[in-house]
Protein backbone atom coordinates (compact mmCIF):
# COMPACT_ATOMS: atom_id res chain seq x y z
CA UNK A 1 0.00 0.00 0.00
CA UNK A 2 1.15 3.40 -0.69
CA UNK A 3 0.72 6.46 1.03
CA UNK A 4 1.57 10.03 0.76
CA UNK A 5 4.31 11.55 2.83
CA UNK A 6 1.50 13.98 4.59
CA UNK A 7 -0.26 11.96 7.43
CA UNK A 8 -3.35 14.06 6.16
CA UNK A 9 -3.43 13.73 2.74
CA UNK A 10 -6.77 12.37 1.52
CA UNK A 11 -5.23 9.77 -0.94
CA UNK A 12 -3.96 6.21 0.12
CA UNK A 13 -4.54 2.67 -1.96
CA UNK A 14 -6.45 -0.43 -1.06
CA UNK A 15 -4.59 -3.60 -0.48
CA UNK A 16 -7.57 -5.48 -1.27
CA UNK A 17 -8.72 -3.90 -4.53
CA UNK A 18 -6.34 -1.35 -4.96
CA UNK A 19 -8.88 1.73 -5.24
CA UNK A 20 -8.66 4.95 -3.47
CA UNK A 21 -9.55 5.13 0.05
CA UNK A 22 -10.82 7.49 1.95
CA UNK A 23 -10.37 8.57 5.83
CA UNK A 24 -13.23 7.00 7.66
CA UNK A 25 -14.60 10.75 8.76
CA UNK A 26 -15.09 11.71 4.98
CA UNK A 27 -16.80 8.46 4.10
CA UNK A 28 -19.38 7.68 6.98
CA UNK A 29 -21.89 10.32 6.07
CA UNK A 30 -22.60 8.92 2.57
CA UNK A 31 -25.03 6.45 2.07
CA UNK A 32 -25.00 2.96 0.93
CA UNK A 33 -27.40 2.44 -2.36
CA UNK A 34 -27.58 -1.16 -3.39
CA UNK A 35 -26.24 -1.70 -6.95
CA UNK A 36 -25.54 -4.61 -9.61
CA UNK A 37 -22.11 -5.64 -9.64
CA UNK A 38 -21.96 -7.44 -13.97
CA UNK A 39 -17.46 -7.50 -13.15
CA UNK A 40 -17.03 -10.94 -14.24
CA UNK A 41 -13.34 -10.67 -12.53
CA UNK A 42 -14.81 -9.72 -8.93
CA UNK A 43 -16.86 -12.97 -8.53
CA UNK A 44 -15.68 -16.06 -6.16
CA UNK A 45 -15.70 -19.44 -8.27
CA UNK A 46 -18.74 -21.44 -6.31
CA UNK A 47 -21.43 -18.48 -6.77
CA UNK A 48 -21.60 -17.96 -10.54
CA UNK A 49 -21.69 -22.02 -10.72
CA UNK A 50 -24.26 -22.51 -8.41
CA UNK A 51 -26.60 -20.01 -10.30
CA UNK A 52 -25.46 -20.96 -13.74
CA UNK A 53 -26.33 -24.44 -12.39
CA UNK A 54 -29.67 -22.99 -11.25
CA UNK A 55 -30.43 -21.10 -13.96
CA UNK A 56 -29.77 -24.03 -17.05
CA UNK A 57 -32.19 -26.44 -14.63
CA UNK A 58 -35.07 -23.98 -14.22
CA UNK A 59 -34.21 -22.84 -18.27
CA UNK A 60 -34.52 -26.84 -19.02
CA UNK A 61 -37.63 -27.37 -16.85
CA UNK A 62 -39.75 -24.47 -16.63
CA UNK A 63 -40.78 -23.80 -20.55
CA UNK A 64 -41.39 -27.85 -20.78
CA UNK A 65 -43.96 -27.69 -18.11
CA UNK A 66 -45.58 -24.66 -19.34
CA UNK A 67 -45.19 -26.37 -22.63
CA UNK A 68 -47.33 -29.55 -21.41
CA UNK A 69 -49.73 -26.60 -19.41
CA UNK A 70 -50.18 -24.75 -22.84
CA UNK A 71 -47.98 -22.08 -24.40
CA UNK A 72 -45.60 -21.07 -27.29
CA UNK A 73 -42.01 -23.00 -25.83
CA UNK A 74 -39.34 -20.84 -27.85
CA UNK A 75 -41.28 -17.32 -26.19
CA UNK A 76 -41.68 -18.75 -22.90
CA UNK A 77 -37.87 -19.96 -23.22
CA UNK A 78 -37.16 -16.41 -23.62
CA UNK A 79 -38.92 -14.86 -21.08
CA UNK A 80 -37.69 -17.90 -18.46
CA UNK A 81 -33.93 -16.86 -19.47
CA UNK A 82 -34.20 -12.74 -19.03
CA UNK A 83 -36.52 -13.38 -16.11
CA UNK A 84 -34.11 -15.77 -14.27
CA UNK A 85 -31.09 -13.05 -15.08
CA UNK A 86 -32.97 -10.45 -13.46
CA UNK A 87 -34.00 -12.14 -10.44
CA UNK A 88 -30.52 -13.62 -9.80
CA UNK A 89 -28.61 -9.97 -10.20
CA UNK A 90 -31.26 -8.85 -8.03
CA UNK A 91 -31.02 -11.35 -5.35
CA UNK A 92 -27.01 -10.86 -5.25
CA UNK A 93 -27.91 -7.02 -5.41
CA UNK A 94 -29.78 -7.60 -2.31
CA UNK A 95 -27.27 -9.84 -0.69
CA UNK A 96 -24.46 -7.72 -1.08
CA UNK A 97 -26.21 -4.80 0.08
CA UNK A 98 -27.12 -6.21 3.57
CA UNK A 99 -23.51 -6.89 3.66
CA UNK A 100 -22.34 -3.68 3.19
CA UNK A 101 -24.89 -2.50 5.66
CA UNK A 102 -23.90 -4.98 8.16
CA UNK A 103 -20.04 -4.18 7.21
CA UNK A 104 -21.03 -0.90 7.71
CA UNK A 105 -22.31 -0.94 11.20
CA UNK A 106 -19.47 -3.28 12.64
CA UNK A 107 -17.35 -0.19 11.08
CA UNK A 108 -19.08 2.63 12.87
CA UNK A 109 -18.41 0.95 16.20
CA UNK A 110 -14.39 0.17 16.06
CA UNK A 111 -12.98 2.96 13.52
CA UNK A 112 -11.83 6.43 14.38
CA UNK A 113 -12.48 9.17 12.23
CA UNK A 114 -8.72 9.55 11.09
CA UNK A 115 -8.93 5.28 9.79
CA UNK A 116 -8.98 4.96 6.40
CA UNK A 117 -11.56 2.90 4.62
CA UNK A 118 -12.08 1.42 1.43
CA UNK A 119 -15.50 2.80 -0.57
CA UNK A 120 -15.49 -0.33 -3.10
CA UNK A 121 -14.80 -3.14 -0.65
CA UNK A 122 -15.28 -1.88 2.93
CA UNK A 123 -11.63 -2.76 3.93
CA UNK A 124 -10.52 -0.73 6.87
CA UNK A 125 -6.84 0.30 8.16
CA UNK A 126 -6.14 1.60 10.95
CA UNK A 127 -3.86 4.71 11.49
Amino acid sequence: MRRLSHPDSGWAECPRCRHRLLRWRAYRPSQERPWLDWDEDRWLVPVPLVGLGLTLLLVTQVPLLLTVLGGSRGRLLGLTVGGLGFLWAVGIAAARHRWRLNRRRVLTENLRPDDWVCPSCLHSVAV
